[in-house]
């Protein structure tokens, strides 16, 4: 369960139960700045995300083994699931601490017993030690086998924000010549089960084409270039003729090709895989990206 109490300690604000018809236990939680709350723990029910619908993105909803680590995103007032996730591979894992930074990504830390835990971290995701301790003592029932601690960093997926993403130009990757052309316009209002529009892009130095297909999550907030002139929007896409793949684009409204960027390389950023993938980013050389959210 996860409870929270008003800064009084006089009330609750939310109280619910998390989990599914097995055994569940959390053991980790941490909140961000805009008070939603990220848990982490243990769970040996198949059905653990089963409550997550959308607009709750579910990143894996396979329960890999005896048991495995969940991470869970509750709204900051309580009344939905933002993400819900196993985090395992095919024997015995648990979360037991997590954190989160300003951007809303979560790091969570606990132990595995799988040799294939890391399986489900492909690019972008990066793998920095992909092997088990196999040659560790084992240690007493229930935990047989070798185990090792874990460490896992998950980006935010936010609740989804009504609004628009216009967007059309291309973007040359640090002046380097390597151009890539894009369009499009993604939307969102309340109610809508989800995003609707459409995005093209096309990579004129490698011949990447991408073209976007549905749409899972659209969110705007505060970027580079202040607020609400970022969006970022989840969803599937054909990638070279290879549908089904994962699409992330993040954009941000400057206003002007060639607007200052402090901190970030880019007003575009695209990501795809797992099959096909692609990552590039970089500053808008020419064109508009407008993002405007709903009042």
């Amino acid at each position: 369960f996860v409870t929270k109490i008003n800064a009084a300690g006089t009330a609750l604000v939310y109280s619910t139960y998390l989990g599914g018809s097995g055994f569940d236990y959390g053991y980790g939680v941490a909140v961000d700045a805009a008070g939603a709350a990220y848990v982490t723990g243990y769970t040996q029910s198949a059905d653990f995300t089963a409550g997550c619908t959308a607009p709750c993105t579910v990143l894996n909803g396979t329960l890999g083994g005896f048991s495995d680590a969940f991470v869970t995103k509750i709204n900051a007032a309580g009344t939905a699931l933002v993400y819900s996730t196993y985090l395992g591979g095919s024997s015995v894992e648990s979360g037991i601490g997590i954190a989160v930074d300003a951007a809303g990504a979560a790091y969570v830390t606990g132990y595995t017993q799988s040799a294939d835990f890391t399986a489900g971290c492909t690019a972008p995701c990066t793998v920095l030690n992909p092997t088990l301790n196999a040659g560790a003592t084992p240690p007493p029932p229930p935990f047989v086998g070798p185990r090792d601690a874990f460490v896992a960093k998950i980006a935010d997926i936010m609740s989804p924000t009504p609004g628009t993403v216009s967007l059309g130009g291309f973007i040359d990757l640090a002046g380097t010549g390597g151009k890539a052309t894009f369009g499009g316009n993604v939307q969102f209002q309340n109610g809508d089960p989800s995003p609707t529009g459409n995005v093209r892009y096309l990579d004129h130095v490698t011949g990447d084409d991408i073209k976007a297909t549905s749409f899972t999550t659209l969110v705007i907030g505060a970027g580079p270039c202040g607020p609400d002139t970022h969006a970022l929007i989840f969803g599937k896409a054909t990638v070279n003729g290879v549908p089904g793949q994962d699409l992330q684009v993040n954009v941000d409204d400057c206003s002007a090709p060639g607007s200052p960027q402090p901190s970030t390389p880019g007003m575009l950023m695209i990501v795809t895989g797992p099959n096909q993938v692609y990552v590039n980013r970089g500053p808008l050389a020419g064109g508009d990206i407008q993002v405007e959210k709903a009042q």
